[in-house]
């Protein structure tokens, strides 16, 4: 089945804030030959290049397969990992070769200002933040559709849960290994990246709550919907009133818009209860 129009422009309106993809320059990968690594050490490095440049190439686009991506962006992270734990014969050395190449980033909301690492750990959570972002754009290209079909509502949904499990799983695990967790606004920090958790919850919602009002399940359940929805945005924007509003204030409207259309939806809802119309 398909939304109505008028149900898919209540929820979803082509309507999204979405930060730019993080930049990052060309990587050095020449330090392998230096003499500083062993033949399985410049392997990996070698791997890491390619599949690098594969990664990236493919998630300039929202319209990339979601397979796709995830089949390249597992083979990267696995060799990144290999990269960062290093061969079994450097364990326990201090750097080994996670610290031999310099990895250069931007942030999302900190324009052209470039942040800098000697750390493949950095790289890793520079790479998934891009990941993340890539899952929020495609799910917003799926939706700007004039006619969403009920399985692109479901892959929207989808999409969204695992953006909001990447930037979980950055703020709950893998910032915590870098050696530097950068600057204030920057996208290792924890406002930012739950931020993004909130933001990916609550786009998620909006799908269900789509879903609910096409159904037309009782009002009561579809107020209730809304009243959740308002409030992840909410706590979305919270996360947010401590930056630098130069950097993230249209981000942060973005949330109170959404938090303020979803508790007048709610206020709409409640007055039609009487005559049970919250649907119609």
């Amino acid at each position: 089945g398909r939304y109505h129009a008028h149900h898919t422009e209540l929820v979803m309106a082509h309507w999204f804030h979405r930060n730019p993809l993080k930049a990052t320059s060309t990587v050095n990968f020449d330090v392998y030959r230096t003499g500083q690594t062993n033949a399985e050490a410049s392997k990996l490095l070698a791997e890491l290049k390619e599949k690098r440049t594969k990664l990236l190439g493919l998630i300039r686009s929202p319209e990339s397969d979601l397979a796709e991506v995830t089949t390249v962006s597992t083979e990267y992270i696995s060799t990144l990992r290999g990269i960062i734990q290093g061969p079994a014969e450097e364990a326990g050395k201090e750097g080994g070769i996670r610290h031999l190449v310099v990895f250069r980033w931007t942030n999302t909301v900190q324009g052209k200002k470039v942040s800098e690492f000697l750390d493949a750990q950095f790289e890793l959570v520079s790479v998934l933040l891009n990941i993340g972002l890539w899952h929020m754009k495609h799910a917003a290209h799926l939706a700007a559709n004039p006619d969403v079909a009920m399985e692109e509502a479901k892959e929207v949904h989808r999409t969204l849960r695992i953006a909001a499990g990447i930037f979980t799983a950055l703020k709950d695990s893998e910032v915590q290994k870098l050696h530097d967790a950068g600057d204030k606004g920057a996208d290792t920090d924890v406002r930012i990246l739950d931020a993004y958790v909130m933001q990916c919850q609550a786009e998620a919602q909006e799908v269900t709550l789509a879903r609910a009002i096409e159904l037309k399940h009782k009002h009561s359940l579809v107020s209730a919907l809304a009243a959740e929805t308002s409030k992840m945005f909410m706590i979305g924007g919270d996360h947010l009133s401590t930056l630098d509003q130069l950097q993230v204030g249209k981000w942060h409207k973005y949330m109170a818009i959404k938090d303020e259309f979803y508790k007048a939806y709610v206020r709409h809802c409640n007055s039609l209860i009487v005559t049970r119309t919250c649907n119609d």
